[in-house]
C-alpha cells in the first residue's frame, strides 16, 4: 500500500475526540505517515512505531520520533511507564497475539494513562450477508476482511480480549456513518434480534488499566 494513500493521512477525528486535553506524551502504533498527530498541539510529545519506511519518514517530518519496525521489533526501545496516552488505530487485528501485545502496552503507559483505537467489526452486516447468504468469506484489501488481518473480533470478543489483558474499557462504541445512523432507524425492531451492532463496521474504544481511573 503506498505511503500516500489516505489511510496513512487519516485524522481520525472520533478518535481523538476519546484523548484528554492534558495528555503530554503520546505514543501511536502504526502512526503510518503522521496523520492523527495533526490533531495534537506541537509542544506534545509524540512517538510512532511504523513498519513501512516510506510511512515512516513521513511521519517524522510531523514532529513525531519514529521507530521504523514492528512493535515486537523495537518494543525494548520505548520508554517504560511513559506515554499518558497510548493510540491503536486499526491495529490489533494485524498481531499474531494480541493479548500478549496490549499487555507489553500496559508497561508504556503512565500511571492513570489510556489507550484508544479502533477495530473491525466481524459482524458487520455486510460480512455476514457474504457469510450466511452468499456462503462466501473472501479477503479483500481493504475492510473488515482485509486481507492482512490476522485476528478477528465482534464486541464481545474485544471485551473478553481487553478484560484478559489486564484493562477496563471506559468507552466501546460503533463508528457509525450518517447513513448507518438512518438505517438503525429504519430496521429497528429488525435489529432488536439481531443487535445494533451489525451496522457499525468499525468500534471505537477507551481504556485503562484494572485499577486506575482516565
Amino acid at each position: 500500500m503506498p505511503a500516500n494513500n489516505g489511510y496513512y493521512q487519516n485524522k481520525r477525528p472520533e478518535i481523538y475526540g476519546m484523548v484528554p486535553e492534558s495528555a503530554r506524551t503520546v505514543l501511536e502504533i502504526g502512526c503510518a505517515a503522521g496523520g492523527f498527530r495533526l490533531n495534537f498541539p506541537d509542544e506534545v510529545e509524540y512517538w510512532g512505531v511504523e513498519p513501512v519506511r516510506e510511512a515512516a519518514e513521513q511521519a517524522r517530518q510531523k514532529n513525531i520520533k519514529v521507530l521504523c519496525g514492528t512493535y515486537d521489533e523495537v518494543s525494548e526501545q520505548l520508554p517504560a511507564a511513559y506515554f499518558d496516552v497510548v493510540v491503536c488505530n486499526d491495529v490489533i487485528e494485524h498481531v499474531p497475539d494480541p493479548e500478549a501485545f496490549l499487555v507489553s502496552l500496559k508497561g508504556k503507559l503512565a500511571t492513570n494513562g489510556i489507550l484508544v483505537g479502533s477495530i473491525p467489526n466481524v459482524r458487520f452486516w455486510g460480512n455476514l450477508i457474504n457469510l450466511l447468504v452468499r456462503r462466501d468469506w473472501k479477503y479483500e484489501e481493504s475492510g473488515v476482511l482485509d486481507r492482512t488481518h490476522l485476528r478477528f473480533f465482534t464486541a464481545k470478543s474485544f471485551r473478553r480480549l481487553m478484560h484478559g489483558a489486564g484493562y477496563e474499557l471506559v468507552k466501546m462504541a460503533g463508528i457509525e456513518s450518517k447513513r448507518m445512523k438512518v438505517l438503525k432507524v429504519l430496521f429497528s425492531p429488525f435489529l432488536i434480534l439481531a443487535g445494533f451492532d451489525v451496522c457499525d463496521m468499525q468500534f471505537m474504544f477507551k481504556a485503562v488499566k484494572k485499577g486506575e481511573q482516565e
